[in-house]
């Protein structure tokens, strides 16, 4: 009996495959996976000449040569050097990032079948035998690499990812004139129109940040009941702009202004958009809303709801509507 435990330079390896080779390399035709100890046990003629093989983390890996006694069960180490791959993902602050899912492939870029994820402390780590290996985390839409690194001993790696803080500013464009639009969700995409289950809501100056790595990106701002798009931006910030037009809604009843009914507005669905306005002196409500839209307004009177047909509006022009209360 040969017992032989695979491992490398700090844990033995489980499941491994051993394959047995004479010393000139013909292959013998057996092989053996080891225990949960790292152990696998082959029964061999007293006086063989041999070599093992084992095919682990993209890598073939051989052994010394080795020739079985007659000393009752022969013991032989199969080290694959290599050691502990530690490696922190962190932004070029140094900040960590964690809950991010690596992937080890060969410096050949051979996946090898391993994964792991970063720590709180974005850490995470793999016990490998000897050889060149390299690292692809998956993080807010994009693939990123690290170059070849060779592992012959434990090697500790900082993975980093540059970064840069991005504000995305959001205001509404109405005959020159731009506003902020505050208090609204925003969501981060990549620039092939995939989420990343990042999202932020405009501040008092319209704006949300971000802090990106140096990918294209691009953001949806859902308003009004509608779905806005950025144009592509990359470690830069930028604007979105959404053009407005007014709609002018009056109230008349038998040709007279109606003043102080709140008129409610609508997308054409009769979504309401929990946006109001009370018609003024001239029985006007006015709403500045986005532009080739199509919306709705009602208004309740004399105990009687009154609804406009759908409207488009036109960037900065305004609309009028008429709403009759006796008809």
């Amino acid at each position: 009996t040969t017992q032989v435990t695979l491992s490398t330079k700090n844990t033995t390896i489980n499941n491994g495959k051993i394959y047995l080779f004479s010393k000139a390399g013909s292959y013998l035709g057996q092989y053996q996976y080891t225990d949960d100890a790292g152990i696998a046990a082959f029964s061999l003629p007293v006086g063989l000449e041999i070599r093992l093989r084992t095919d682990i983390f993209g890598h073939q890996i051989w052994s010394d040569p080795f020739t079985v006694e007659d000393t009752g069960t022969n013991f032989l180490d199969f080290n694959t050097g290599g050691g502990k791959f530690s490696v922190t993902l962190q932004k070029d602050d140094l900040i960590p990032i964690a809950g991010i899912k690596t992937y080890l492939f060969t410096g050949n870029d051979s996946y090898t079948g391993s994964h792991a994820s970063s720590n709180e402390q974005g850490a995470l780590a793999y016990q490998l035998p000897e050889g060149d290996y390299r690292l692809r985390a998956d993080y807010l839409g994009h693939r990123f690499w690290t170059d070849t690194v060779p592992v012959t001993d434990d090697t500790a790696f900082d993975f980093t990812l540059p970064h840069n803080d991005i504000d995305i500013t959001v205001q509404s464009l109405y005959q020159g004139v731009y506003t902020p639009i505050t208090g609204i969700r925003t969501y981060l995409f990549t620039d092939s129109d995939s989420y990343t289950n990042v999202s932020g809501t405009t501040d008092q100056a319209g704006t949300v940040a971000f802090s990106l790595p140096d990918k294209p990106y691009k953001i949806r701002a859902d308003y009004m009941g509608r779905k806005f798009w950025s144009d592509s931006f990359q470690f830069v910030g930028t604007s979105l702009i959404i053009s407005h037009g007014i709609a002018a809604v009056k109230v008349i009843d038998a040709g007279t202004p109606v003043t102080g009914v709140k008129a409610y507005l609508f997308n054409e669905n009769n979504q309401y958009l929990n946006t109001d306005a009370y018609t003024d002196d001239d029985g006007i409500a006015g709403f500045q809303v986005p532009a080739d839209g199509s919306y709705k307004f009602r208004v309740n009177v004399n105990g009687r709801t009154i609804w406009s047909d759908p409207v488009s509006v036109t960037a900065d022009q305004t609309t009028q509507i008429e709403l009759e209360t006796t008809q």
